[in-house]
């Protein structure tokens, strides 16, 4: 499934020799890519499982679960796969101007000119 190691395992080769290949080699490269691609697919698949549950039905009404929705699944699809509608970490930017970094640093700087001047 893509797996450089065992791609050179099964050929007998060294890891670089797959590297290279996948550098150089055009059709080779490509298909590796399209290997990872299906793998890729194949965990999507089974990620829709996790974040869908598994039903039990009987007498066509829902009875509970046979396997409940995975929340953990559902926010990774969404931070992952909905970006672009909003469904980021929020990321704090700490200001350095209110915890007074830059002031520190500006002093550090002049103490250092003062010094250079003084010798």
């Amino acid at each position: 499934m893509g797996n450089i190691t065992k791609i050179a395992e099964a050929m007998n080769v060294t890891r670089r020799s797959v590297q290279n290949w996948i550098e150089n080699d055009k059709r080779f490269a490509d298909f590796h890519q399209d290997t990872i691609e299906g793998l890729v697919d194949q965990c999507e698949s089974q990620l829709n499982i996790l974040i869908n549950g598994i039903p039990r039905i009987i007498d066509n009404r829902f009875e509970g679960w046979i396997e409940r929705p995975d929340v953990a699944c559902i926010l990774f699809t969404l931070k992952t796969r909905g970006k672009q509608r909003g469904w980021v970490e929020r990321q704090e930017i700490m200001n350095m101007d209110n915890n007074g970094f830059l002031d520190i640093l500006k002093r550090a700087s002049q103490r250092e000119e003062k010094e250079k001047n003084e010798a």
